[in-house]
């Protein structure tokens, strides 16, 4: 995982990466991993760590902007990938251009674009496919995304923009009230300051939200000054598995970059951040 440190390396020992995620199965009851980055699919690895967890019995999933080649995903569901998450933002290429670094032009866009629908089309016959869209300032983009999957008839899931958490959600707000959707359940992940709360249309589309709640660890939180001048846009997410200056890392905290906020793994197992993992764990 890359967010938080753009500068991390990818993570290149299978057997370290292994030995890391059987420890937080037996310390946190952890049983899902989900690779994400930048972009998985192209790790030169990614087909041997699906089928290394896979083998020891985690449940694999992988966020993906769903522009590889075909057959490297089909690779990977066969390898024992359970779900792919991908991310479709807009439906117009010259937005997509343009929020690229750098910019791209609008004919990039359309083939981007046409190569992420085909994707999807393909992999959501074969495997668990749910679109992610992140809803900005402006909730116009994320209709159009909701209304095209709904008739292909893909599980979809809007998001909040982190860096602007008031704008954001309040476009969140408009696109499921121009829905007519209303809530029908909320799902909590125990640990962390995400949840998703599943809406419904008066036409039956069911959709999700995912956002962020101020779930906080005194280890990591207290006196956090991004924290108290409302700069902290995640909280305690959870922890993530990154690695830097040669080893494999446990990331606590994406807006901080010192300890104990990223720590070693030998390390983080011995902190108090996952001692309060824990509790909440056993909870």
């Amino acid at each position: 995982h890359m967010e938080g440190n753009h500068h991390s390396a990818p993570i290149d020992d299978s057997d370290d990466l292994m030995i890391t995620l059987e420890r937080f199965r037996n310390k946190l009851g952890i049983s899902e991993v989900h690779f994400t980055g930048g972009e998985p699919s192209i790790h030169p690895n990614i087909i041997s760590y699906i089928k290394n967890s896979k083998r020891e019995g985690f449940t694999t999933k992988m966020t993906t902007n769903g522009v590889t080649h075909i057959d490297r995903y089909l690779e990977c569901v066969e390898s024992g990938l359970s779900s792919i998450n991908m991310s479709i933002h807009t439906l117009d290429p010259a937005s997509l251009a343009n929020t690229m670094e750098p910019l791209r032009s609008t004919r990039w866009g359309e083939k981007t674009i046409a190569m992420q629908l085909s994707t999807c089309d393909k992999l959501s016959k074969i495997v668990d496919t749910k679109i992610n869209t992140c809803v900005g300032k402006d909730e116009s983009s994320a209709l159009k995304v909701a209304e095209f999957f709904r008739k292909k008839k893909i599980q979809w899931r809007a998001m909040n923009q982190l860096e602007i958490p008031d704008e954001s959600y309040s476009a969140l707000d408009r696109m499921c009230k121009s829905l007519k959707a209303i809530p029908i359940s909320i799902s909590l992940t125990a640990g962390s300051s995400s949840f998703t709360v599943a809406m419904k249309a008066p036409d039956n589309f069911i959709f999700k939200v995912k956002l962020i709640r101020p779930f906080m660890l005194n280890s990591m939180c207290c006196g956090c000054q991004l924290e108290q001048d409302g700069k902290c846009y995640e909280y305690v997410y959870g922890p993530r598995i990154e690695k830097d200056s040669g080893k494999l890392k446990v990331r606590s905290c994406i807006h901080r970059n010192k300890e104990p906020f990223v720590l070693s793994v030998d390390d983080f197992f011995q902190h108090q951040i996952f001692k309060e993992f824990q509790d909440v764990a056993k909870d």
